[in-house]
């Protein structure tokens, strides 16, 4: 346990709030699912949970982790992961499914028994591709498993993302593999990775996991609990040196087209996914803002 928070399954961690009961008539979020960037640290991670439980003390917060065994775990091996949170989700009455619970979705152990919420409030907040294709995978397999669009009360938040390019994929992981062996074979592996794609993008028309991000990100029930008016905010940097700010802008830009509820905060010289450190009440300012335009939609 880290700061208050469970291990639940390799990856996935859950903070429960201070009240087991509900308050009725709330306007707060009441399930926040954070999505981290590749390899985070879950102490770097635990910045943003902290300003999200101080604000929402109620809130039940799921923490999802992104490693750099993603790009080549199969598809099973993600949905197992990310299985236990679609439990947790289901038993919150955050979504449901057309032919009733599955028999595959088990409960996992936890200290605390979760109720259904009377109306669930959900808050995504997701961080680079890492998080974005966790964001990707939890949709997938939501749909894979029959889950029955039923809009909530929700808002997501897109943190330096989507976006990157041969240059930028080499970078990142360069930073976050220290060993110099371990560091070669990293690149090794990204040269093939890439060389692959271009193959199968030329011959099969596959896209890349960029391009997955944006194709997901512009429709508009990606997760079962959103639709057009739900609000999406996207928050990059032109001095990002990871993610090309061109390459969000121009997502952002395809939701806006598409009639998304798109929003929008360009910051000129922070970092990657540090916009919150470099000006934090512009930052939790403009999620404040996009809850506030999330409850509006309440009674349309």
């Amino acid at each position: 346990m880290q700061q208050g928070f469970t291990t639940i399954s390799p990856g996935v961690l859950v903070s429960f709030g201070e009240g087991l009961t509900e308050v009725e008539g709330g306007e707060d979020p009441n399930v926040i699912i954070v999505c981290g960037w590749l390899g985070a640290n879950l102490a770097h991670i635990e910045k943003y949970t902290k300003v999200y439980r101080e604000r929402y003390p109620n809130a039940t917060i799921f923490l999802l982790r992104s490693y750099h065994n993603f790009f080549w775990s199969s598809e099973r091996t993600i949905a197992s992961k990310i299985m236990p949170l679609v439990a947790c989700l289901n038993t919150l009455g955050c979504i449901k499914f057309t032919n009733g619970r599955p028999s595959t979705l088990i409960d996992p152990p936890l200290p605390v028994t979760l109720s259904p919420l009377s109306t669930p409030r959900i808050l995504l907040h997701s961080f680079s591709n890492g998080g974005s294709l966790n964001v990707v995978a939890l949709a997938k397999l939501l749909s894979v498993m029959g889950c029955t669009p039923v809009r909530h009360i929700s808002a997501m938040i897109i943190d330096s993302s989507p976006g990157g390019n041969f240059t930028t994929t080499k970078r990142a992981f360069s930073g976050f593999v220290k060993n110099p062996i371990l560091k070669y074979l990293a690149l090794v592996f990204i040269h093939i990775f890439y060389f692959s794609l271009y193959v199968r993008g030329k011959l099969l028309g596959h896209r890349s996991p960029f391009q997955v991000i944006t194709d997901n990100f512009v429709k508009p029930n990606i997760l079962p609990w959103m639709d057009a008016r739900t609000p999406r905010l996207y928050v990059f940097s032109k001095t990002d040196e990871l993610v090309p700010w061109e390459h969000v802008d121009a997502t952002a830009k395809l939701s806006a087209k598409a009639g998304l509820d798109t929003r929008v905060e360009m910051y000129e010289d922070s970092p990657h996914v540090a916009h919150a450190r470099t000006d934090p009440a512009r930052y939790w300012g403009a999620i404040r803002r996009m809850w506030e335009a999330a409850l509006k939609t309440q009674n349309e």
